[in-house]
């Protein structure tokens, strides 16, 4: 009996975590956020430098 029930707990959890996945991604799209790039950096192969973004 424990083990339905943990089962079905289980796969109600799964739907919802699908759905909540969808649902940002048609609010937000699938690419990577703005500010994902604020703090990336340009590597030449001696030196490492930051990029400097206007926002």
């Amino acid at each position: 009996m424990g083990m339905r029930l943990f089962m079905k707990m289980r796969k109600s959890w799964d739907a919802y975590l699908k759905r909540l996945g969808e649902a940002n991604r048609k609010n937000f799209g699938s690419g990577s956020l703005d500010c994902c790039k604020l703090n990336e950096y340009e590597n030449d192969g001696k030196h490492q430098r930051h990029i400097k973004h206007q926002i």
